[in-house]
């Protein structure tokens, strides 16, 4: 990733403008609805919710921007949220990551760097439509904010369905710079859209943008309307004007959509608001959605899996892998499905505190360690003994990665195995779905060079014994000198179960393995650990892009006729949209 930079300091609107903005923003009246009627008591309507008020260097009216900062916290605290304040010149990048992780509002004021812009021609994801941080000032004693942009925002998961405010940036309700020419209503849309997308790629579901004013009202509706009320219905009461309202379907993000507020000819597009419009308050708070298992990062959505899986304590097995890596947990998750034991993960030197939750609420006999301590260190290692019962902690291992796929096989399978999956052990994606469906059978993986089999995993195929080996992947994966290696090595039926891509590859092995499925689990595709986390789980498991439902995945969802579609991860994983196309595939309300 390339380190951020400063760029060209993006001058904030006229200071009288703002405070005039704020005045009517503060006066707008609250959605119509019984206030409070799904709410508890008000100080604690926002218990166990997570506020992150940011301002960012802005110069002279850095002062203005964080009084308007400390309104909106005071709402949040009033509603009971927990709330962090990052003001210059505490607002760094490493302090904003770790502080929005799992938040469930977000306000940022401060410069903006939106794209459409005067400075340059195409979009950097790197610099545009984001953060300006700290530090804050150039070597000439000017403000001169670091750009963290898209890139970086989609860098962190947000708690699913979060609320996004940014106050005073340019370009991000759509505006231009004081002084520049009011934008074309394309340009404008696309500056809002742009602005918005890393922040729903992190997980939020509406992105409010407002190039001046404060939003301490808006906070205090997210409580006081209906539960019913929708983001759409909290813009349009904050709306400056209504007549000349405007929505677009996005381009940068699916099935979301942004509605512009273009106020008067000499401030137009001066406030929008992007996302999933219909959500709903309640959608908001949290209201559960069983049909979706996903927690703030990889170790929470795997910590969440095990939960919905495994919701009585006193497992017999727990396995535990890195979270930074997928080829122990890919060799793991059979094992674990095998004993129908949960598979967790972990960072390599500390075990997370979701994962440490989870397994004190499972109370496992024992643990099953996977991997050496490159990839769960000794420390953790010591932790997990604190939390495994009187099978200890047991450690599977190998001098690579191969050769702990072997190791977890021998262990999993003493008495050998009729069918065994063979993946790639380069990359993830034909592997994720092949895991689901080993899990499901009691069935090893194993791991490949993709041009030679390595001597561990052709030995482990020799004591296994299968009289039948699937390959998972094309010739580009495993390849055909790979699959007569086999084939020598074991006198077994050699086949193969692949697509031209991913997502193909998922659909072919689930037209091989299922003949219908009452549960079908949809994940990412462009990333390993939520998928790995469901892959004990053992029933068809899907993946899907970031843009939309592929053709040949609905299909599938269509001919397995499930009653239930899963979501393994985070809104910013697999969208609602996703999540609403696969339900209609299926043919569920």
């Amino acid at each position: 990733m390339l380190p951020p930079r400063s760029l060209p300091v993006h001058s904030p609107r006229s200071l009288g403008r703002a405070i005039l903005a704020t005045v009517a923003a503060l006066g707008l009246m609250i959605v119509a609805g019984a206030p409070g009627a799904t709410r508890t008591a008000k100080a604690d309507a926002g218990a166990g919710m997570k506020a992150v008020i940011i301002v960012g260097p802005t110069g002279s009216l850095t002062s203005y921007y964080k009084q308007s900062a400390d309104a909106v916290a005071a709402a949040a605290a009033a509603n009971g949220m927990a709330v962090t304040k990052l003001y210059t010149p505490h607002a760094t990048w490493s302090a904003v990551k770790a502080a929005t992780a799992g938040a469930n509002l977000v306000y940022f004021a401060g410069h903006g760097n939106g794209f459409p812009n005067p400075y340059v021609g195409y979009l950097q994801p790197q610099y545009n439509d984001g953060y300006g941080l700290d530090p804050g000032k150039c070597s000439s004693g000017t403000d001169c904010p670091n750009y963290y942009g898209e890139q970086y925002v989609s860098e962190v998961r947000l708690a699913p369905g979060a609320i996004v405010l940014l106050n005073h940036l340019c370009y991000a309700p759509g505006a231009s710079e004081p002084g520049n020419p009011v934008p074309s209503q394309s340009v404008a849309v696309q500056r809002a859209d742009d602005f918005a997308a890393g922040f729903l790629a992190a997980g939020a579901g509406a992105v409010f943008a407002s190039d001046g004013g404060g939003f301490p009202g808006l906070v205090d509706d997210l409580f006081d309307a209906a539960g019913s009320t929708t983001m759409d219905q909290l813009f349009a009461a904050h709306d400056f004007s209504g007549a000349s309202d405007a929505y677009f379907d996005s381009s940068r993000t699916t099935g979301t959509r942004v509605h512009l507020d273009p106020q008067k000819s000499t401030l137009k597009y001066t406030h929008a608001v992007s996302g999933y419009l219909a959500m709903t308050v309640d959608d908001w708070h949290g209201a559960p959605d069983p049909d979706r298992y996903s927690g703030t990062d990889r170790y929470a959505t795997a910590a969440a899996v095990a939960e919905a899986a495994f919701p009585d304590s006193g497992v017999g097995t727990a396995f535990v892998g890195t979270g930074t890596t997928f080829p122990d947990a890919l060799a793991g998750a059979a094992a674990a499905g095998k004993a129908d034991a949960p598979l967790l993960l972990t960072a390599p030197t500390s075990l997370p505190s979701e994962t440490r939750s989870e397994l004190s609420r499972l109370k496992p006999t024992k643990i099953v360690v996977l991997g050496g301590t490159g990839a769960v260190s000794s420390s953790v290692e010591t932790a997990l003994k604190d939390l495994a019962g009187s099978g200890g902690v047991v450690r599977i291992d190998g001098a690579d990665r191969y050769s702990t796929a072997a190791e977890v096989a021998d262990y999993a399978f003493p008495s050998g195995a009729k069918t065994v999956y063979v993946a790639t052990g380069l990359n993830f994606p034909d592997a994720l779905a092949g895991a689901a469906v080993a899990s499901g059978a009691g069935a090893p993986v194993l791991l490949t060079a993709p041009a030679s089999l390595p001597a561990v995993t052709a030995k482990a195929l020799k004591d296994l014994k299968p009289s039948t080996v699937v390959l998972l992947g094309g010739t580009a994966s495993v390849s055909a000198a790979v699959a007569s290696q086999i084939e020598t090595a074991t006198g077994a039926t050699v086949s193969r179960w692949s697509g031209p891509d991913r997502y193909s590859t998922a659909v072919a092995i689930s037209q091989h393995a299922f003949k219908s499925a009452a549960t079908v689990y949809l994940a990412t595709g462009r990333n390993f650990p939520d998928a790995l986390a469901g892959a004990p789980l053992g029933g068809p498991l899907l993946l899907v892009p970031s843009d939309g439902l592929p053709s040949g995945v609905s299909a599938e969802i269509a001919r397995l006729h499930p009653t239930r579609i899963i979501i393994l991860g985070g809104w910013g994983a697999v969208s609602p949209a996703i999540e609403a196309a696969a339900k209609a595939a299926a043919g569920i309300d």
